[in-house]
């Protein structure tokens, strides 16, 4: 059978991506606010408090997954395949540890919430064994992730994108559409539909890593070296030392969001609920720029790596620009009408959240290049001055967002509290890394802030004018034609505006896609 060139397997997996892409859009569309519907505010709220306790064992693994490319790579220029084959089963090891080391906690943690040696101040009886389940499953569900996810690390590094993406997007669908299904007749495990999803979600990951083991061991023959034969002993440490600084960046990144909904979950559910909604946005439109600019940072390595220092400035302004374009098109897009979007998603009652989702929104135009340069320093092994700012300002986001919650606990939403704490350390790793760019990495900052505030002036000023047109000359009309009007023409005059003023960059992005 003929093999895909590279190039066609990479077009093929970026076409899945997209489709996933799509599917998670339509899934905040219509099955957020079914399944919010469905379990009502406090649940879903304590869904989300449980499930956030998981994210800090989880970062674990993500940052050691880190480190895999790059000892594979540096094992096999040293000592061929069966270099490979003996990271293969270093790590296997790392993750099996920490695979037990889930389970271990999921049943410690189970027992803690159920006997209430972490209490629970504000919630029943039957809500904290509730608690206590999921809590438990998620743990056993990131136990068997754990192991697992070193088959889609071999996967990525054998080149095979293919099933990598393929595998995510019908997890997905698998997951929602049986959770679906099982919400609408009603069923629950021990009467409870929030512990009937997080078992759903533990059977998912059992069914698709059986079948990512079958298709590396079977279908493709690939054998893993469990005993040392060429590599050193010393690829341990060497393994979890270039890990820390990669886990403490891939923590922080992460956890901010989820430390809030703890944060807020010893507070209220209902204000879980507010802000998981308000910053879901953020999560999404991450995504939606990562799918571009992940493309280019082999691209990036590789010039950091061989010090074409004038290249990677280039490429690196390059990205950054047409990352902005993105970012802006469709922040102002949700400033445009989004309002219209979130009462017909939500209902009128949660209007509030398009208010406080557009500073999350908008700092993510200025935050983003900056935390692609990461990248950059990752390459060239100076990624301790990022690791260490985002811990600090990490740090002062939960300091700053519990200072607040307690304030605002009786005289507004407390989720407003947590909101300004993460728009604060957006400021700061904002300003701190494009300083480090510039005066340590020598990455040049002009052309990236020219791009940020040039299409933020673009976006703004579609914005405001189609808006105030609207309210001029459609008032009154109903909420899904207005929504689609005003987005049309914001999609057509924000189009025209950049091939005016971007025209150089958006042929060049198309150029290079149509390459790939």
């Amino acid at each position: 059978m003929r093999q895909l060139s590279e190039n066609r397997r990479i077009f093929i997996a970026s076409i899945i991506n997209y489709v996933s892409f799509g599917i998670n859009i339509l899934v905040a569309i219509f099955y957020t606010p079914f399944l919010l519907n469905t379990l009502g505010d406090v649940n879903y709220g304590i869904r989300s408090f449980a499930t956030s306790f998981v994210m800090y064992s989880s970062l674990i693994g993500t940052g050691i997954s880190a480190a895999y490319l790059r000892f594979a790579n540096i094992k096999r220029n040293e000592f061929g395949e069966d270099g490979v084959r003996d990271v293969d089963g270093v790590f296997f090891k790392i993750f099996f540890i920490l695979g037990i080391a889930n389970f271990v906690l999921g049943i410690i943690l189970f027992f803690f919430f159920y006997f209430q040696v972490i209490p629970l101040a504000g919630y029943s009886d039957e809500q904290i064994f509730v608690i206590s389940c999921v809590v438990f499953l998620s743990f056993i569900t990131v136990g068997i992730k754990m192991p697992a996810s070193v088959l889609i690390l071999i996967l990525n590094f054998k080149r095979k994108f293919i099933y990598r993406n393929l595998r995510y997007l019908l997890s997905s669908v698998f997951e929602y559409l049986f959770s679906f299904v099982c919400l609408l007749l009603g069923l629950t495990i021990f009467k409870s539909q929030v512990i009937m999803l997080s078992t759903i979600s533990l059977l998912s990951e059992i069914v698709f890593s059986i079948v990512t083991f079958i298709y590396l061991f079977i279908i493709l023959k690939h054998r893993v070296n469990i005993k040392r034969k060429v590599v050193e002993k010393t690829l341990w440490k060497d393994v979890i030392r270039f890990s820390i600084l990669s886990l403490l960046i891939v923590a922080v990144m992460s956890l901010n969001d989820s430390t809030d909904r703890i944060i807020l979950g010893f507070i209220s559910p209902t204000a879980v609920t507010f802000y998981s909604l308000a910053i879901v946005f953020n999560a999404y439109i991450k995504t939606a720029v990562d799918s571009v600019s992940v493309l280019y940072i082999p691209r990036l390595t590789e010039e950091a790596t061989s010090n074409n220092k004038e290249n990677l400035q280039h490429t690196f302004d390059f990205v950054s620009k047409v990352c902005t374009i993105i970012l802006s098109f469709i922040v102002f897009g949700f400033i445009c009408c989004g309002k219209e979007f979130i009462v017909l998603w939500l209902g009128k009652s949660r209007e509030e959240i398009y208010y406080y989702s557009i500073p999350l929104l908008v700092g993510m135009v200025f935050l983003y290049p900056q935390h692609f340069s990461i990248h950059v320093q990752r390459a060239y092994g100076k990624q301790k001055f990022a690791a260490i700012a985002l811990s600090i300002t990490f740090i002062l986001n939960v300091l700053i967002s519990v200072a607040l919650v307690w304030a605002f606990k009786n005289v507004a939403n407390p989720a407003l509290g947590c909101i300004i704490g993460t728009l604060f350390t957006y400021v700061c790793e904002t300003i701190l890394l494009s300083l480090y760019n510039k005066k340590t990495i020598d990455i040049k900052q002009n052309e990236i802030w020219k791009s940020i505030f040039v299409n933020l002036f673009i976006g703004f000023t579609i914005s405001i004018i189609v808006i105030r047109t609207s309210e001029a000359i459609i008032s009154g009309i109903s909420p899904v034609f207005t929504m689609l009007l005003k987005g049309f023409v914001y999609v057509c005059v924000f189009a025209l505006s950049q091939m005016l003023i971007n025209k150089k960059e958006l042929r060049l992005f198309f150029k290079r896609k149509k390459k790939a």
